[in-house]
């Protein structure tokens, strides 16, 4: 970076009074020249003031936006955690009782949860009823309640709030003081209450998640945010209340007893304020600068989440004051130093008013320079980090604390000496320090580089630098000022990192390095060689880019769960190269702690093992042969029951037309014959649809077909399959229970096949439940979150007698079935049908009677192909 500052400023061209004119003459050029000064000394004032006020209002405007964004981002990462910590307890199998398991699951995550976020005083879960069933109060360390110390949190002003909450929605309460015992906790807490309902796997509320997020940090950022621009920034209320004020007294008042607010105490300001969104102006008072934040709105736009009611128009004004003092001080700034010089300049601008006004002028100049290199080097003070300047010849002007600390010597002993006397003895030559020298005055030394520097007890210290420069006006170097940071140590580590990485690279086996997020950070060769992918290609990235979608997302949960606790991982997985070729990898993950025994990276070694695999897969292969035989002996199978179940409705087909027959051969009017030739129609029609469903199903799981896909509402297609059999159901007297989350994705599959299931599932649904005293089915669709992507569940529960849990796996065996009717394909071609969309089946006995049926579809199969 350059800085270029200007050291002088160019005079106007102005002619000197002559003293040697008489008396008249002289006042004559001494009466245009008075003009002329005072005429001067008004532009003077009028740009230094409105330069001034310029000033003040564009500082004052970015404090306020500065202020504003603090909140803002503050706030953000309150809903990004809350999300995080609903997301997570989420997957946890909870229900309205809570089991002992699922409380210590729930109550060990949130002490680990606190103890990194200490931004949070209380982690509470709360039931439907507002008792707290967990509570982590987050102050030194936090600490698990015990479970006769917790409380009932619904007479709370917060509870009526979180117990209304829908789906997606979250509650958000104002900030303002924490209260205890009926009263406000001292030392002040500033707080804000966030909470989010959970849900069972079946849609049903069971309870609440409350966090107390401490305003501690957000107050003190948002006067570290404007403490160089205005130390009259405030933060409001919607109501006019301080939250934040320069006077600590005069906040919460709202609260507090005193009731002191900006509304009492800025009346008519507060009106304009409330109005307008954000804007400057300019009363008897002083300037006000303010802007709106609507502070949890941003967070909820990343999270997800909806605001409940009574928090969407919640806002808070960011105000900015500077008092008429303060809007008067240019002027009386100007007096103070300019009024003596003009008054001066009038008694002797027959002779000196051009050449006072050059120095004036170049008086100016050097008072800003000054004030400038007065305010740097207050900067470099204060900054941990070294600061150095040398003047064009070499020689150190100015040294921060941070640096003679770092090197050991005195400022004194420093200030005036040259930079070379800091170089190690064997470094560099003197020739290399007057080309030092020649780059330094030419403009040329790099802005960044590395440089050894020799230390008092005779240590070499490795030092990154920044060079900055400051010009004069004729773009001559005046002083270099170099911000460095000591690197020797991590040039150390460097150097031990590559001594490390030469003993990996040569490995046999594939290693990989991650953060503790997951990303990858180093890949040996071996790894490019296997899976042909370049290490500048998987830096990053996860290594989920390896994943073939062979692997259950119930191992990967195990085997995350296993690292996460700082234990080694052993398993087996299935992996894909950048051709699109698959292999096998014997794997072990282990964490790599720090001094604290926290998890920083993640190490994986992996052996090939496909060759293996393959011999597995060939023994695999002969065994499915053996099946397909088996397979083939039932099709045998299946003709002859064919052949049986055609027979008899053929036979009575036959015989109803013959009867037909007889019956049109006889009189015309005889009684019976409308009636009878009626009812054996009926019969004839029912057996030839009982054959053409015989026949469709043998087509369906015989030539099963291509899918023909679309992108699909799986809750529309439910809704349509349950309209078609509404007859049945109404018939029987079953009630239908829908469940369906709301926002649920579209799915590609096809929608003739995915009906068909559906129309199956009901089918065997309706005559299980038949004969039930209070029959009831309950379908519910859900989004199910994976490691390959998202997937929908379906899921079909009737009350009918169940299934024998030895049974689950041989109803999908076609032609297996234990009904008097029916060729046994039913459930096989859901299987076969569902397989097709890479989904699976399963079927589960129900503890209370019943069974369940439960689907898992990708909402993009193609995506999970092989």
């Amino acid at each position: 970076m350059k800085i270029s500052v200007p050291m002088t400023i160019a005079k106007p061209n102005k002619q000197k009074p002559r003293w040697s004119q008489k008396l008249q003459r002289a006042m004559v050029i001494f009466l245009p020249m008075f003009v002329l000064v005072n005429s001067v000394l008004v532009v003077h004032y009028w740009i230094h003031t409105t330069s001034a006020h310029d000033r003040l209002e564009e500082s004052q405007k970015l404090g306020v936006e500065l202020s504003r964004k603090v909140v803002a981002d503050e706030i953000s990462n309150v809903m990004l955690e809350v999300n995080y910590l609903a997301d997570y307890l989420q997957q946890i199998q909870i229900s309205e009782q809570l089991s002992v398991d699922a409380t210590a699951q729930i109550s060990q995550f949130l002490v680990t949860f606190a103890r990194h976020r200490p931004w949070y005083d209380h982690l509470r879960y709360l039931n439907l009823e507002g008792n707290e069933v967990v509570r982590i109060n987050n102050r030194v360390n936090p600490i698990l309640v015990s479970k006769r110390n917790l409380q009932n949190k619904a007479n709370r002003y917060y509870f009526p709030g979180l117990s209304i909450l829908k789906p997606g929605q979250v509650y958000i309460s104002p900030l303002d003081l924490n209260v205890e015992g009926g009263a406000v906790e001292m030392p002040f807490k500033p707080t804000i209450r966030v909470g989010v309902p959970l849900y069972d796997d079946r849609g049903e509320k069971v309870g609440y998640i409350l966090l107390n997020f401490l305003g501690d940090q957000l107050i003190s950022d948002f006067k570290l945010a404007s403490s160089h621009i205005s130390e009259q920034m405030m933060l409001i209320n919607a109501n006019g209340y301080w939250l934040i004020s320069p006077d600590e007294n005069q906040n919460w008042g709202f609260i507090l007893m005193h009731q002191q607010s900006f509304n009492g105490s800025f009346k008519n300001e507060w009106d304009t304020i409330k109005r307008i969104p954000s804007g400057q102006f300019e009363t008897e008072r002083g300037l006000f600068t303010f802007t709106t934040v609507h502070p949890y709105n941003r967070g909820l736009d990343e999270a997800g989440y909806e605001l409940n009611s009574e928090a969407k128009n919640y806002f808070w004004k960011v105000v900015s004051f500077a008092p008429q003092f303060l809007l008067n001080a240019p002027r009386y700034e100007f007096l103070r130093n300019n009024g003596l010089s003009y008054s001066i300049t009038l008694l002797v601008a027959l002779l000196s008013s051009v050449m006072i006004s050059r120095v004036r002028q170049r008086h100016e100049a050097v008072l800003i320079q000054n004030a400038y290199e007065s305010s740097f080097r207050r900067v470099l003070e204060n900054i941990q980090m070294a600061a150095v300047t040398l003047n064009r010849y070499g020689r150190i002007t100015f040294c921060n604390d941070y640096f003679v600390k770092l090197i050991g010597f005195s400022r004194t002993e420093l200030l005036n000496e040259e930079w070379k006397t800091l170089w190690p003895d064997t470094s560099r030559s003197q020739r290399d320090y007057d080309r030092f020298l020649e780059d330094l005055a030419n403009h040329q030394l790099p802005e960044t580089g590395e440089e050894e520097i020799f230390t008092k007890d005779g240590r070499q210290l490795l030092l990154s630098w920044n060079n900055t420069y400051s010009l004069d006006t004729h773009d001559k170097v005046v002083s270099v000022t170099l911000l460095g940071r000591d690197i020797t140590l991590q040039r150390d580590i460097e150097e031990q990192l590559v001594k490390l990485s030469q003993a990996v690279e040569q490995s046999p086996n594939t290693v990989m390095i991650t953060n503790a997020r997951g990303d990858i950070e180093y890949v040996n060769p071996k790894f490019s060689k296997l899976t042909g992918y370049q290490p500048e290609e998987v830096i990053g990235c996860k290594p989920s880019i390896l994943k073939s979608g062979h692997t259950s997302p119930d191992e990967y949960t195990r085997m995350w769960s296993d690292i996460s606790q700082g234990k080694t991982w052993h398993g087996i997985l299935k992996n894909v190269k950048k051709n699109g070729d698959f292999y096998w990898e014997k794997t072990t993950i282990s964490p790599i702690l720090d001094t604290q025994n926290h998890i920083r990276h993640f190490l994986s070694v992996k052996e090939d093992i496909t060759e293996k695999v393959k011999l597995e897969r060939d023994i695999a292969l002969q065994t499915k042969e053996t099946r397909k035989n088996r397979e083939l002996a039932a099709v045998g199978q299946m003709a002859n029951m064919v052949a049986h179940d055609l027979r008899n409705p053929l036979s009575s087909i036959k015989m109803a037309i013959q009867i037909l027959n007889k019956e049109s051969s006889k009189s015309p009017n005889s009684i019976n014959a409308p009636s009878n030739i009626t009812e054996l129609l009926i019969i004839a029609q029912d057996q030839i649809r009982y054959m053409e469903g015989i026949l469709s199903d043998l087509m369906s799981y015989s030539r099963p077909g291509n899918l023909n896909s679309e992108w699909l509402r799986l809750d529309k297609l439910m809704e349509t399959t349950i309209i078609s059999h509404l007859k049945d159901i109404q018939c029987n007297k079953i009630e239908v229970e829908e469940h369906y989350q709301k926002g649920l994705p579209t799915l590609y599959g096809d929608p003739v096949k995915l009906r068909q299931v559906f129309s199956n599932l009901l089918i065997n649904a309706i005559h299980a439940v038949k004969d039930s005293e209070d029959p009831r089915i309950t379908i519910s669709i859900d989004l199910l979150m994976s490691d390959v992507g998202p997937k929908i569940k379906v899921t079909v529960i009737d009350d009918g007698i169940g299934i024998d849990p030895c049974q689950t796996n041989m109803v999908f065996e076609p032609f297996y079935t234990n009904k008097a009717k029916g060729t046994g394909l039913g459930l096989a071609i859901v299987k076969q049908q569902i397989e097709q969309h890479n989904g699976s089946i399963k079927l589960t006995p129900v503890a209370q009677g019943g069974t369940r049926a439960t689907l898992i579809l990708p909402i993009n199969p193609e995506l999970h192909n092989e």
